[in-house]
């Protein structure tokens, strides 16, 4: 069986891989100073700030980047809330934090979400309350890198992007002294409250420090006036050391995060506690040598304790369930950077592996006593379900003249494996819901991608990216056991048959800068999906009571996901900044089939959609920033302007319902009266809209989806010593 040897394939598969990668490189030559800067396609300054190099990948592929300085003008406890000021970046929203994100449409498990050096955190909700970015605090982040489409293949496997929450790292410095940093914010309307502090030791070769905050919300109070129940209680800590020399640097960091009584009003649980813990180990190891610059090896090891309950929930006076789940990720990346005469080119390996096992137990409260005591089941939510990835990776670019090309390669073995996700009846030998006996598969995926930019002069360039990546079905697809995770209110079993999807994309970018008046960017994709991962209803009973049926993973046809994306920056020379940006996705997919629901909302029958929208796409969004960009200035006003509008192309097959427009002003004014004391106060939705963001999911036994919060006043105190 799968589970019974799944360490000893993965452990002989990455000696394998790790055999061939290291001994080429590490024979190419000798030693030469010391770059801090990672083998990456950003520049690290003062261990915080992180720019993207024109010298990597100018122009050619689209990539967004967010920096500290942006992320500290607008407080939030989410981290994954700070991905919504990026174009064509969203969240779906299904309670007060920790926002899945989307990008062109893409989300879940067509999305890379990792950490420093490549780390997964498999979450434990099969309804994804708690992905990756739920596991970090706001706080903690020094910049996030967004990597659209299927281009970047250096950091796994990725179909449809990848999103790097890189966190504050320790710095060695020349000086040795001791630092330390706190925040303090309070917001109304939910009564918030988020503390943060960190101490650090820097030295020549030596570096430490130590971090901790907690993050503490109630009910808001949305627009209209509704209160919504979206309280929560959050904290976190953690220790980083850094051990420098010159050709050598070694980083151990570990963390804890959690997460107690966290409101999820439109899932049919809440998360009662999360139990995080996550470690990395990394060395960076820099010769001085023409040719080989610097090789990175990381691993990782995440562990995450979940449990749900629907104590809070009316139903739970029938039937009051709690789901105890387990998770498990560990894994590697190794990176070696090489400048072979004026071309640049990144060769490495990275392999996870990770286990999902979970118990649903149902206190059946209206059934008879047996024996005196309330009849209880236990229902396997994921069944010892397990997954292993190894994959190589290169990418080779170089700039000629007025040209710059850019081609990468991967190649993934992914296998997975579960103990039965059959389900058997009370007294009855054979199964309530069937599934393949044997739940083992395995695929071998290749992608690649190339690109090329023309440079018409310093001011006007031109760039085309194409790509073809696969991706294997997620463990939800694969092994989930019936749990209403879709959009429409059906339970759903994995289905370990499941074929790889397949994303053909193209990119084409096109920049312009304007003397003294800033720089224009417009981008334009169109993205073909075969084997794309849908739902089929079955002839089976739910599990879930208010369901409308059982539905099951199946490969669909072909789906398209089409948009674009402009943006204007002012000149960073004026005083005054602005910023604006626009975008747009659609997305549709190919003889989809739909239930047919009479007046009484009891399924019929079913039909196929020779068309249709695909579900949970943004609609159009534009933002405006204005700023005063004036750093010696000790007080900054920021005016921030939003408007999305009504979103019409919605999914058929799953009854979407359409959303409305709104429009949002936020502002804020930084104060900084001495070094090392600045204090952030602004309010967000001054104008107290009632909104809806359209990725947001319905509240449970409702058709109404989960408002946003109303006006929001908040005061944020930064102190610094140096």
């Amino acid at each position: 069986m799968f589970n019974k040897e799944p360490k000893l394939r993965m452990k002989s598969l990455a000696i394998i891989i790790i055999s061939i990668i290291i001994f080429p490189v590490y024979t190419l030559g000798q030693d030469r100073p010391m770059d801090v800067s990672e083998a990456d396609t950003t520049v690290i300054l003062q261990g915080v700030e992180i720019l993207a190099s024109d010298q990597q990948h100018p122009y050619v592929q689209p990539i967004a980047i967010l920096q500290l300085r942006e992320m500290q003008s607008n407080p939030t406890s989410d981290a994954a809330t700070l991905l919504k000021s990026i174009s064509n970046v969203g969240g779906v929203r299904k309670g007060p934090v920790t926002l899945d994100p989307v990008v062109r449409g893409f989300r879940a498990g067509q999305l890379n979400v990792q950490l420093n050096g490549g780390m997964l955190i498999e979450g434990g909700c099969p309804n994804r309350m708690d992905p990756t970015s739920s596991h970090v605090s706001a706080d903690r982040i020094a910049a996030i890198q967004v990597f659209k489409g299927p281009y970047t293949l250096r950091y796994g496997p990725n179909m449809g992007g990848v999103v790097r929450l890189l966190t504050k790292e320790p710095e060695v410095k020349e000086k040795a002294h001791l630092e330390a940093e706190a925040a303090k914010r309070m917001e109304t309307n939910w009564n918030a409250n988020t503390e943060a502090a960190e101490v650090s030791w820097h030295a020549p070769h030596f570096a430490a420090t130590a971090h901790a905050g907690r993050s503490k919300y109630n009910d808001y109070t949305s627009g209209s006036g509704e209160i919504v129940s979206a309280a929560f209680d959050k904290y976190h800590y953690g220790t980083a050391l850094r051990y420098q020399t010159e050709k050598h640097r070694i980083t151990i960091t570990a963390d804890g995060s959690h997460g107690y009584d966290v409101h999820y009003p439109a899932l049919p649980m809440d998360e009662r506690s999360d139990d995080t813990w996550f470690a990395r180990a990394a060395y960076q190891y820099t010769p001085t040598n023409d040719v080989f610059k610097n090789l990175n090896i990381n691993i990782y090891h995440s562990r995450v304790h979940h449990v749900m309950d629907n104590k809070e929930r009316p139903f739970s006076d029938t039937v009051a369930a709690v789901s105890d789940i387990h998770t498990t990720a560990q894994g590697y990346r190794l990176e070696a950077m090489l400048k072979p005469g004026n071309a640049t080119w990144y060769i490495g390996s990275d392999g996870s592996y990770i286990t999902k096992d979970g118990m649903r137990t149902k206190n059946m409260i209206l059934q008879p006593p047996v024996n005196g005591k309330i009849p209880v089941k236990k229902e396997a939510l994921w069944n010892d379900a397990q997954t292993i990835n190894l994959g190589l990776f290169t990418e080779l670019s170089r700039r000629y003249n007025n040209w710059f090309w850019i081609v990468a390669g991967r190649l993934d073995y992914n296998m997975a494996g579960s103990d039965t996700i059959s389900i058997l009846r009370p007294g009855n030998p054979e199964p309530w819901v069937t599934a393949k006996d044997n739940t083992e598969s395995a695929f071998l995926n290749y992608s690649f991608s190339g690109g090329l930019t023309r440079f018409f002069n310093h001011d006007l360039s031109l760039g085309l990216s194409l790509g073809r990546a696969m991706r294997s079905p997620d463990m939800t697809e694969r092994f989930i056991i019936m749990l209403p995770v879709g959009y429409d209110s059906y339970d759903y079993l994995g289905n370990p048959d499941l074929k790889p999807e397949v994303n053909h994309e193209a990119d084409l970018t096109l920049k312009k800068k304007i003397s003294n008046a800033g720089s224009l960017s417009a981008g334009f994709f169109f993205s073909w999906v075969s084997d794309y991962i849908t739902a089929i209803r079955i002839s089976e009973l739910p599990l879930t009571a208010d369901v409308l049926g059982v539905k099951q993973f199946v490969n669909g046809e072909k789906a398209l996901l089409y948009g674009y994306e402009i943006s204007w920056e002012g000149s960073k020379k004026s005083i005054i900044g602005i910023r604006w940006n626009a975008a747009l996705s659609r997305g549709e997919i190919f003889n989809i089939e739909k239930t047919i629901l009479d007046e009484y909302g009891q399924v019929t029958g079913t039909e196929i959609l020779e068309k249709d929208a695909l579900a949970e796409i943004p609609p159009f969004e534009t933002n405006l920033m204005i700023s005063l960009q004036k750093p010696e200035y000790k007080i900054l006003p920021v005016l921030h302007l939003r408007y999305a509008a009504p979103q019409k192309h919605v999914s058929e097959a799953y009854y979407e319902q359409p959303s409305e427009g709104f429009f949002l002003i936020n502002a804020h004014i930084k104060y900084s009266p001495v070094e090392g004391i600045s204090l952030i106060a602004g309010a967000k939705n001054i104008l107290n809209t009632n909104y809806y963001e359209h990725l947001n999911r319905r509240i449970i036994g409702t058709s109404v989806d989960m408002p946003e919060p109303g006006r929001v006043w908040y005061v944020q105190l930064n102190l610094q010593w140096k």
